[in-house]
């Protein structure tokens, strides 16, 4: 009896050394794949693999916090009815374990002994500091790490890998990764005033010369109101009195007119004097250059109001033209 006992203890012992001897603790990667406290997590591995943080994978100096089977097998009951094909096969939860979870379980840098987790001491995460910190916690001889959302309890302590560099710490869940940072959304930027288009200056209106009097110069320096007081002036009344009903009468109202402006031809008042004083008044005395006179009246009148100017010509004949 007591060999039978002797032998079964000793088959358990080698049975247990041979398990132990099994575990590859060079890497992270090869303890995952080796342990008997994480097949289920290799299970997963081919799933996680494609969109896993690789931080994770390469890490050589850190702390992971790694869920153990008993976690993952209360979550595949409670969520997949104890069906780990449906949870590998549940892409939304796999990209989020891969790319969200295992980082915030990874704390890189020195690696932490359970000795040194204080109660209150805090860890950052892969995630970084901005939603990446967890806290250590104690209850009696109890040590918890708390995320965000969650705490997960450490189940088996300091399991040591690559020489060291690694430490793991079984945990009895998985922590939620808080979401993550809304980037701050540009500010809208104001629109720059439009300038208000100065007013463009109104162009001060040129004057308009006041109608009357209109100005006419002649050689003889002297100034007219209009052309018909020029007519009156400067020629003799025995000449207008000759044209007066035949020519002046039905031209007179313009000649008044002090917009008018045209050009006439009138003899000039040297020989009209000599006409005036021969004939006086006698019937039948016309002036020189009456048709003329009246073919320009007719065919140069028009409306606008520049200056006139009486000149003397060549012809014979006196001009009331623009000046």
């Amino acid at each position: 009896m007591r060999n039978c006992i002797a032998f079964l203890a000793f088959v358990a012992f080698a049975g247990l050394s041979a398990a132990w001897a099994a575990v590859d603790t060079s890497s992270l990667a090869s303890y995952l794949t080796t342990s008997p406290d994480t097949t289920l997590l290799a299970q997963l591995l081919p799933a996680l693999l494609p969109s896993v943080d690789p931080r994770v994978v390469s890490l050589t100096n850190g702390t992971v916090f790694v869920p153990s089977d008993a976690a993952l097998r209360k979550l595949i009951r409670k969520k997949y009815k104890n069906n780990i094909t449906r949870l590998a096969t549940d892409s939304a939860f796999i990209r989020t374990l891969a790319s969200a979870t295992l980082p915030y379980h990874t704390v890189p840098g020195a690696p932490r002994l359970a000795a040194s987790l204080k109660a209150g001491a805090k860890l950052t995460s892969l995630l970084g500091p901005a939603q990446g910190n967890l806290t250590v916690s104690v209850t009696g001889k109890d040590l918890f790490i708390r995320g965000a959302k969650n705490k997960v309890q450490i189940t088996k302590r300091d399991i040591s890998l690559a020489k060291g560099f690694i430490v793991v710490h079984l945990v009895s869940g998985l922590l939620t990764p808080p979401p993550p940072p809304k980037s701050p959304s540009p500010k809208p930027s104001k629109p720059s005033p439009v300038p208000s288009p100065s007013p463009s200056p109104r162009p001060s209106p040129s004057p308009s010369p006041s109608p009357s009097p209109s100005v006419y110069t002649t050689p003889y320096n002297a100034t007219y109101t209009s052309a018909w007081d020029f007519v009156t002036r400067v020629y003799p009344s025995a000449w207008l009195a000759q044209g007066d009903a035949a020519f002046f009468a039905s031209l007179r109202a313009q000649l008044q007119d002090p917009e008018w402006s045209g050009t006439f031809l009138f003899p000039k008042a040297w020989p009209m004097k000599h006409a005036d004083a021969l004939l006086g008044a006698a019937p039948g005395y016309r002036a020189p250059c009456r048709a003329e006179a009246a073919a320009v009246a007719a065919a140069g009148s028009s409306r606008s109001r520049p200056s006139r100017a009486a000149q003397r010509s060549s012809s014979g004949c006196a001009t009331v033209s623009k000046a």
